[in-house]
């Protein structure tokens, strides 16, 4: 795997972790993972110029003298007697920075310098103690780890099987193949003046080999076996532990081109990004996930459709409803007297009767509005209850768990707007009953209440002396019809006349009194219609986004463990 391809799948890895590890992740756990991958990038965009070389062992082992046999010098002192037990010691050529300026004040001062251009490019690190007793040395060495390119572990015979190790060992995100394993004080292990004086070395270096594969996968571990204290003392008995000094100082303190030293950093970047993806496997658990997922995805969020007229919930809260408005609506009325009470008479015995204007018609309108989105509501809390509890199983405490997001409380939202809502649509009924339209309707029914007097009074005076006065105008003229109409209707033609005039306006009364009801009813009717089918298609559309934030969580849940899936294998 190419650098480039690495860096690709760090960038991956990191949209996911910006764009979708929201709904799969609690924040406290994503935010660090987020931070590591930031790390990474910056790390993978550091030339490949030093190889850095981490010398890691436990308590006792002899790092320090390792280090010094090394150098040919003193140059780090046994933790036990060095000032700052937490501090790792630097072995660089002088015309090599340090680097590493993030972590500066873990290094103590001044480095140890050389000379040597053959390994110009390599920089030791001494570094303290992984399992010392001092919780800031440990602290120390994970600190400086995600550093370092290559590790030179070393072990004693008496700490080589030490649990700890193999535990520290298998959690260091560094390639195998980066890892060189050192059996210091081998020299105790060899008996002299026996016939096979490496027998013990050689049972230690197998068991040594058999639980580095075992405990920690390392299945061809290089290991070299060596006397660090006599090689800087100069004292090596045996030629064994002499060659294998001068083979370690061979493959270690070697030239190497910057294209292995890029190969070196390149693996290691590879081994980190896969232990990171290994632990996000750990905590996402998308095989989980999406088994969760297909369970939720089977569910049938899609509303069932019922037509509208074939609802008798729906039929019958509207029938309540345009009763209730126009018992409203009739006490709001303008008419004239006589046709308000024609109006009373012919609603005897209708679908609708005259009540009193105290009803609380926003009380009611919302026992509707609930009454109506009661079955929606029902059946969304059947299928969201089913789907919030997988939610709540497998994604608590992230952002695809969002309890607020319940058809209750939306609905009850909803119908406290349907409601306002409802409310200006009645007061703007009302107004117009009270408005200019209403003098005209005054006008037009005084106007045709009045109309058969005059008809009535030509009758009476008698149509040659009316035509004879509207042929000569004159006052005279006008008091002998006026003479003449008196004079007639006390009599029989009057009388007759007076009971018509009062038949024809009961008539014209009944007439406007049913033209004003079925104007009031249709009103109603309409206000009534208008208003539940705003209840209906609000409560439709709240429905309808709430099944659709649920489709498009699942969706997008789905894309988050499709994109996890595909940064995992684009680091395989």
């Amino acid at each position: 795997m190419t650098r480039s391809s690495i860096l690709s799948a760090l960038e991956n890895l990191l949209g996911f972790l910006q764009e979708d590890a929201a709904l799969l992740m609690v924040p406290e756990v994503r935010d660090p993972v987020l931070e590591r991958v930031r790390a990474l990038l910056d790390k993978a965009a550091v030339p490949a110029e030093t190889l850095y070389v981490g010398i890691l062992g436990g308590t006792g082992v002899g790092k320090s003298t390792l280090i010094n046999a090394l150098a040919g010098k003193s140059i780090s002192q046994p933790s036990d007697k060095r000032p700052f037990t937490d501090r790792a010691v630097v072995y660089r050529h002088r015309d090599v920075p340090r680097g590493l300026e993030e972590i500066s004040d873990l290094f103590r001062n001044p480095d140890a310098l050389h000379d040597s251009e053959v390994v110009k490019d390599l920089l030791l690190l001494d570094l303290p103690d992984f399992d010392s007793v001092v919780e800031d040395n440990r602290k120390t060495v994970l600190k400086i780890l995600p550093f370092v390119d290559s590790v030179v572990w070393v072990v004693s015979p008496e700490k080589y099987a030490d649990s700890a190790f193999y535990q520290f060992l298998r959690k260091t995100a560094i390639h195998k193949e980066n890892f060189t394993f050192v059996l210091n004080k081998a020299d105790e292990l060899v008996t002299k003046g026996q016939p096979e004086p490496h027998t013990r070395l050689k049972e230690v270096l197998g068991d040594l080999a058999f639980r580095l594969k075992h405990e920690a996968g390392v299945e061809r571990p290089r290991i070299f076996s060596l006397s660090a204290a006599q090689e800087f003392l100069q004292e090596t008995d045996s030629s064994i532990l002499r060659d294998e000094f001068i083979r370690f100082r061979e493959f270690l303190m070697v030239k190497r081109e910057a294209k292995e030293i890029a190969s070196i950093k390149t693996i290691n970047l590879l081994e980190e990004v896969r232990q990171l993806g290994a632990e996000l496997d750990a905590i996402v658990k998308p095989a989980q996930k999406a088994a969760v997922l297909a369970s939720l995805k089977s569910e049938d969020i899609e509303e069932a459709r019922d037509e509208r007229g074939a609802n008798l919930k729906v039929i019958e809260q509207e029938k309540r409803l345009a009763e209730i408005l126009f018992s409203l609506l009739m006490s709001e009325d303008r008419s004239i007297s006589p046709v308000k009470w024609g109006m009373k008479l012919a609603s005897i015995g209708r679908s609708f009767s005259v009540r009193g204007t105290d009803t609380r018609l926003e009380e009611v309108f919302r026992d509707i509005a609930e009454a109506i989105g009661r079955t929606r509501r029902s059946d969304l809390e059947k299928i969201t209850a089913r789907i919030d509890s997988e939610l709540l199983l497998a994604f608590s405490r992230t952002e695809a768990y969002r309890p607020e997001n319940k058809p209750d409380r939306v609905i009850a939202s909803a119908v406290s707007k349907v409601s306002a809502a409802f409310a200006r649509q009645v007061e703007t009924a009302r107004n117009a009953l009270a408005g200019r339209r209403s003098r005209w309707t005054r006008f037009f029914q005084k106007l045709l209440m009045l109309l058969p007097v005059p008809l009535l009074a030509v009758k009476l005076a008698g149509t040659d002396a009316v035509a004879a006065w509207f042929d000569e105008p004159s006052f005279s003229g006008a008091l002998r019809v006026s003479i003449q109409l008196f004079t007639s209707i006390f009599g029989t033609e009057g009388l007759t006349g007076l009971v018509a005039l009062l038949v024809c306006e009961m008539l014209l009364v009944w007439y406007l009194a049913s033209r004003r009801i079925k104007y009031m009813e249709g009103a109603s009717n309409g206000l009534a219609r208008s208003a539940i089918e705003l209840v209906d298609g609000t409560l439709a559309t709240v429905s309808g986004r709430i099944r659709a934030d649920r489709r498009e969580l699942i969706e997008r849940i789905e894309r988050g463990i499709n994109r996890l899936s595909k940064v995992k294998s684009d680091c395989a």
